[in-house]
């Protein structure tokens, strides 16, 4: 009688090797704890952005938020108009900007779980120009500080910022530069 193996659970099949299909490479060893804890806290820092976005969408009265920022100013002598098309246009933009901006930092956490360096240092640099941008929005006064949804976006950077930490530990590093030499032996092997 064959030995019943039971399937793998989802969460984990997202972290550990997979059977080898034909043509893809796949790392042999799964991630170590930090690489893997660095994936999720960035799933999460996406997964936060796009709920926040969902209340924001969810609660804010439109009339009254484009109705208020509808004006009128000069610049150089030229008098320009915000008119509410405009209003929305920004609106708009501002959310594909936040949504675009998560699926990039999810797409990039899932490529550095698959062993790619390269990643880690555009995620890396991604997260550290946003935390710049947020230090120097509060340092002028351009960021209201307090309220929950500075305090969820305070939360959801620490936690980010601290998978970024743990991806440049020396586990994280080797885990990466052993992935690396596998998939160039994979590659010579597969040009033969």
């Amino acid at each position: 009688m064959p030995h019943y193996v039971p399937p793998r659970p989802l969460a984990r099949s997202l972290v550990a090797p997979q059977t080898p299909t034909p043509g893809r490479f796949r790392p042999s060893r799964p991630a170590p704890w930090t690489v893997r804890a660095a994936f999720w806290a960035t799933v999460a820092d996406g997964a936060v952005t796009v709920v926040f976005v969902a209340i924001r969408m969810a609660t804010t009265d439109w009339g009254t938020y484009v109705s208020s920022r509808v004006h009128w100013f000069v610049h150089n002598g030229h008098r320009i108009e915000v008119t509410p098309g405009l209003v929305v246009l920004t609106v708009v933009f501002g959310i594909a900007i936040a949504l675009g901006g998560a699926a990039v930092q999810v797409l990039l956490a899932v490529t550095t779980l698959r062993g790619f360096a390269w990643a880690r240092i555009v995620l890396s640099i991604l997260v550290a120009i946003g935390l710049l941008s947020t230090l120097g929005d509060v340092a002028t006064g351009k960021l209201r500080v307090g309220g929950w949804d500075t305090l969820t976006s305070d939360a959801t950077t620490a936690v980010l910022a601290a998978g970024i930490v743990l991806l440049w530990l020396p586990v994280s590093s080797r885990y990466l530069a052993a992935v690396k030499t596998e998939r160039i032996h994979y590659r010579q092997t597969r040009l033969r």
